[in-house]
């Protein structure tokens, strides 16, 4: 025997009725009936609806070929110049990177491509015409290149990719190495004035030379030079000191000045 407790609507008290084995089995029947009707019933519901809505395939929304355009030219790069050199001058640094290329009419974004040393490219999705990067480690002291191109939902693709630049983010270099005059040589003459030929060494990419020249506390010549040396007229005796640094159009800063060599030169 199976007891099944129930309770009347507004009574309090407990009723309980007991059924025969028989008849809970043809009970549980009729319920189980009951649920799958329900449910055929459901379901035919929904499938009435559904039937009833105008359903669209996903890509009778994507725009019809006949309407996409062409895409118009690759934007052309502006910033940085080709080969542009950064430079760290101490550590902490903060080297800021201001890309910028010409503005693609329509484009609604930007594909931009950068490739770090020898790494494989990263894509970044760039919204107007204009980005900066910040380099804040030694590890990112390396080679760079860069190139962009356009997007727009109305074109039938990307515009072609921009030329590829190229930069480079390094140490601020030393002065060049000085050669002649030896440190602290003397000159013994036997009138003045006296030519002084100065002569350094060369760094890697510099395109031209600044010539520091003193006595004691003065400047007494600062002047520029595109090669590895310069005749410096010396119109006094006494002891003289010389500095070099290298510079480029090309690069952030100039390199730091030389170490300083003297000279000296005296009559007979």
């Amino acid at each position: 025997m199976i007891f099944v407790r129930a309770r009347f609507i507004n009574s309090t008290a407990p009723f309980f009725t007991i059924f025969s084995q028989a008849q809970t089995t043809i009970l549980y029947k009729a319920m189980n009936s009951t649920r799958i009707i329900l449910l055929l019933l459901l379901t035919a519901t929904i499938l009435l609806m559904l039937s009833g809505i105008n359903c669209r395939d996903p890509y009778d929304f994507e725009p019809n070929p006949d309407t996409l355009l062409d895409p118009p030219a690759a934007p052309q790069l502006l910033s940085p110049e080709n080969n542009y050199v950064y430079m760290a001058i101490s550590y902490p640094f903060n080297i800021y990177i201001d890309f910028s290329w010409t503005e693609v009419s329509d484009a609604e974004d930007y594909t931009f491509e950068l490739v770090i040393d020898t790494f494989a490219p990263v894509y970044y999705a760039v919204t107007s015409n204009q980005w900066t990067i910040i380099l804040m480690d030694s590890y990112r002291l390396c080679d760079y290149s860069w190139r962009v191109r356009a997007y727009s939902a109305t074109w039938k693709y990307y515009t072609g990719w921009s030329e590829t630049r190229d930069f480079e983010a390094r140490w601020q270099p030393a002065g060049p190495p000085l050669i002649y005059p030896p440190n602290n040589h003397q000159f013994i003459i036997d009138s003045l004035p006296e030519v002084v030929d100065l002569q350094w060494k060369s760094m890697v990419d510099e395109e031209y030379y600044n010539i520091l020249v003193g006595q004691n506390f003065d400047t007494l010549m600062y002047d520029f030079s595109n090669d590895t040396c310069y005749a410096f007229l010396a119109e006094t005796t006494g002891t003289f000191w010389w500095q070099i640094r290298a510079g480029s159009p090309k690069w952030q800063y100039e390199s730091n000045w030389s170490n300083r060599w003297y000279f000296v030169i005296d009559l007979r």
